[in-house]
């Protein structure tokens, strides 16, 4: 075996080139799988076999917080799976194994409890906590990301601008670019409520929206059970914001594929898995048939 095939000298440097600066879900997967790798005396793709899915799969299932492995659901696990196949794919394009045996595993996600759409009292306490957040550094994140996925409805990862230039002032209205899943780029007209935010970030010289976190999902986590709003609203997340404004577009008439290339959905079925529609939404359906 050359030194180059060895995961570590590679799977890096693949990452950076494949996903640039939205890397930070698959450099976590890549951690797992480093560790996975050492525990298991292996280096290279050729000796992955297919049965070391399964083990993977029962070895993550098991916590080890002085490895920093933490307990995980399945879903989680499986997702990690996904990235660790495309490792491998990687690896049978640069000749390193002659197949990917994780293909076609047949593994299944378990039903995932639905985010729920955030009112405007959440939103309240959320910017109250905000308020409240001592760090200069950690407020401006908490705000910039809350701010800009609450109009423009996307992923906490595409809230980080980086550099600022994917904000356009440049024709009759400024237009926004989000980093989407997938290498994906969807540019829209930034919400009115943002040009100022984004004009002041410019005449202030920065090149970014915000000082990136170790950890932005679980800073946003500890947000919300701080302000209550994780007690009020089971399940709620950063990525309830999200679901929230394919909600509001669908409560507000907006036409669906109009909704889906704001927010950037490129699947009718996962947008409509967004849409927390409630009986009261619904009566001018009644109203209609009348």
């Amino acid at each position: 075996m050359c030194d180059s095939e060895d995961f570590t000298h590679w799977v890096p440097n693949f990452l950076k080139q494949r996903y640039g600066e939205n890397k930070s879900r698959a450099d976590a997967v890549w951690r797992m799988w480093a560790l996975f790798l050492k525990e298991h005396e292996l280096t290279a793709p050729r000796q992955i076999t297919r049965e070391y899915a399964n083990t993977y799969i029962e070895w993550r299932q098991k916590p080890n917080k002085s490895k920093c492995k933490y307990k995980c659901c399945r879903n989680t696990i499986i997702l990690e799976v996904k990235f660790i196949r495309i490792f491998l794919d990687e690896a049978v394009r640069r000749n390193y194994t002659a197949f990917n045996p994780w293909l076609k595993l047949n593994l299944h996600r378990e039903n995932q409890k639905q985010k729920p759409e955030l009112p405007r009292s959440a939103m309240v306490k959320i910017l109250r906590e905000i308020r409240r957040e001592p760090s200069p550094i950690k407020r401006k994140f908490f705000l910039t990301s809350f701010l800009i996925s609450r109009y423009h409805g996307c992923r906490l990862s595409e809230t980080h601008l980086n550099p600022l230039t994917q904000v356009d002032f440049g024709g009759s209205k400024p237009v926004i670019s989000f980093n989407a899943k997938g290498g994906r780029t969807h540019t829209v007209f930034l919400h009115p409520k943002l040009i100022r935010r984004f004009r002041h970030m410019r005449e202030q010289g920065m090149t970014e929206t915000y000082k990136p976190l170790k950890s932005p999902a679980k800073e946003w986590f500890n947000l919300l059970r701080r302000s209550g709003v994780k007690d009020l609203h089971p399940g709620a997340c950063f990525h309830s914001l999200r679901v929230t404004a394919a909600t509001t577009l669908a409560r507000k008439g907006i036409n669906e594929k109009r909704a889906m290339d704001y927010i950037g959905h490129a699947s009718t079925t996962v947008h409509r898995s967004y849409v927390r529609l409630k009986a009261d939404d619904l009566s001018i359906c009644a109203d209609a048939l009348a």
